[in-house]
């Protein structure tokens, strides 16, 4: 609030319009949270809604818990979540940890021109698989 004991609001509506166009450039990522992040939330209503394209979400009947627990009763559930647990726990173990030990193998060799040789043949894969779609 030292703004407003120096000049008041006065002050602060200068240094407003002095920095409008980094305002401008903060609205930008601002506005893609609030509609990708914070507006999908809306939606999760939909796992509690009978859910009918032609009336939308505010308009569907609500049935509360009923595919919650048709859910839980299924007999593939304890199947599914062990699926789950044993692929989420095989990411932590083997996807997370080899960025890390590849990054620390290519700092270790010696000579610019090989370390730029070996980033660029380990990262080719994923520029391929951008350009070339099947």
């Amino acid at each position: 609030m030292k703004a407003l004991k120096n000049g008041g609001w006065k002050h602060v509506r200068k240094e407003l319009w002095k920095n409008r166009f980094l305002y401008l450039m903060l609205a930008i990522p601002l506005l893609y949270f609030f509609v990708f992040k914070y507006g999908a939330i809306g939606w999760l209503g939909i796992a509690f809604k009978n859910y009918n394209a032609r009336a939308g979400l505010w308009k569907s009947k609500g049935v509360g818990l009923k595919y919650f627990k048709m859910f839980l009763n299924d007999p593939y559930f304890f199947t599914v979540l062990k699926n789950t647990i044993i692929i989420s726990l095989c990411s932590l173990v083997f996807y997370f940890p080899v960025p890390i030990i590849l990054a620390l193998m290519i700092n270790e060799v010696k000579g610019v021109r090989k370390k730029k040789f070996v980033q660029t043949v380990t990262y080719l894969p994923y520029f391929i698989s951008t350009v070339v779609r099947p």
